[in-house]
């Protein structure tokens, strides 16, 4: 998903993305999404909630496909 978010950014000439994260027992399990991702957090209040920002340039495809030899 991230790929393809990526890929529709730098279509449209978009240099930063910002997301948002705020600690809820529903948002738990996505607690590390956006440091995975490559994001940088630039801010954090005292309730934890964080902004993130992503030069989109610096972004690095997480889907890699097995490739078999001969059928490129």
């Amino acid at each position: 998903m991230m790929d393809s978010f990526i890929q529709r950014a730098k279509e449209e000439n978009i240099k930063e993305i910002y997301g948002y994260y705020y600690p809820t027992a529903k948002n738990e399990m996505v607690k590390d999404f956006y440091a995975l991702h490559g994001f940088e957090k630039i801010k954090e209040d005292e309730a934890h909630n964080t902004t993130w920002k992503l030069l989109v340039s610096d972004y690095e495809n997480k889907s890699h496909f097995i490739k078999i030899k001969g059928e490129e």
